[in-house]
């Protein structure tokens, strides 16, 4: 079944840490014209099913629900969307109101996710985030209002003077909240962003495990309060799992419409992975001219799907289950991989049933060093 991600890349600011397609103004319009077009323009999905639609960004609440609604409807046009797909909107705290909340139900959208990211004002203006923890509040009892039981609330640890204290209260805040979903990412300061500029190699950046402890205590918190941990910064009351995002982790085919938006295909040679350019302008003009030319298609073989197969179920809690392996890449996993399986079940990183492989907290931990190990 088909997911379909669609990327808004409009924002009201831009915040300290961000280095996603996104932008302060911009003609809004001529953006939504040039998805629709593209929505029409990919015939070869015409009449296709997709069980999943993503609005993400930059910020889809900052435009107007006509805007969404205009885009939904080209989906639609082109393609079946299943009566119980799941439609999520991220949205950002004071963004929204009890009337686009509503308007966002009428059109189908049951899935808000919002980007909270710390419970503490004093950090949320380090992150330049132009909200308040009181304004998210509001947000988020309107958006129950309205009637959104599925609602997604992002949180980011590791920031700097962060202590594992002030996090574990951050979360301990949130989740009294009791939200269908939580997201709890590792702070990354990429560069050229202003974070990177001012706290790059900075002591005030928490220590290496300082920010273990952080994760670890948010884990352990979550899980006591029902949360299944069911991806390495995923987790979700029983039923509530991203579904859209589970398609990028499971290796399921995905349409990206947008700037800079991703697609993943599988084809009888192997799969294909589209990218379309980061560059807004370009993508608007591209569309006005009715081609598509802006768009990297990149080809992977059987090797390639493998290693990526690999390295992405092993960001999930269930793992590596043989039989799909073998299904899937005509290999048996335990065979090829013994070696690598012994190494990091030594280690502490996996753990090994009679169903398959499935990472500890400590693999989750050291992701990149337990994928390594089988690659």
């Amino acid at each position: 079944m088909t997911g379909i991600y669609i990327h808004i890349p409009f924002c009201e600011a831009r915040c300290n840490y961000c280095n996603f397609v996104s932008q302060v103004g911009g003609d809004k319009k001529a953006y939504i014209d040039a998805l629709v077009k593209e929505i029409d323009a990919m015939d070869a999905f015409h009449n296709g099913e997709a069980d999943s639609v993503f609005f993400g960004g930059g910020t889809p609440s900052v435009i107007k629900p006509f805007y969404i609604a205009m885009v939904l409807d080209a989906l639609k046009a082109s393609m079946t969307i299943l009566p119980n797909a799941e439609i999520t909107l991220e949205a950002n705290p004071g963004t929204v109101s009890l009337e686009s909340l509503k308007e966002y139900r009428r059109l189908g959208i049951n899935r808000l996710s919002f980007g909270l990211q710390s419970a503490d004002d004093a950090e949320l203006a380090v992150l330049g985030r132009i909200h308040t923890y009181e304004e998210f509040l509001s947000s988020y009892h309107l958006a129950r209002e309205a009637g959104f039981d599925n609602i997604n609330i992002d949180l980011i640890f590791g920031l700097p003077n962060q202590t594992p204290e002030g996090f574990k209260k951050t979360v301990e805040t949130v989740v009294s909240l009791e939200s269908a979903h939580m997201s709890v990412y590792a702070l990354k300061l990429e560069e050229g962003t202003p974070m990177y500029g001012t706290y790059h190699g900075s002591a005030e950046m928490p220590a290496e495990d300082a920010e273990r402890e952080m994760y670890h205590s948010a884990i352990a918190y979550l899980k006591e309060k029902g949360y299944a941990h069911y991806e390495t910064s995923n987790f979700a009351k029983p039923g509530f799992e991203c579904r859209h995002n589970l398609k990028y982790w499971t290796g399921e085919t995905y349409i990206g419409y947008g700037a800079a938006a991703h697609g993943y295909s599988l084809t009888e040679s192997g799969a294909v992975r589209t990218e379309n350019t980061s560059d807004i302008d370009a993508y608007i003009r591209d569309m006005a001219d009715g081609i598509h030319d802006a768009q990297t298609q990149t080809p992977l073989d059987f090797s390639d799907m493998r290693d990526e197969y690999i390295m992405l179920r092993l960001r999930l809690a269930e793992g590596i289950r043989f039989a799909d392996f073998q299904a899937r890449f005509g290999t048996d996993f335990e065979t090829t991989y013994a070696e690598a399986i012994e190494k990091t079940t030594k280690a502490g990183l996996i753990e090994k049933n009679g169903l398959g492989i499935t990472p500890t907290v400590k693999g989750f931990d050291l992701q990149n060093t337990l994928i390594t190990e089988f690659l």
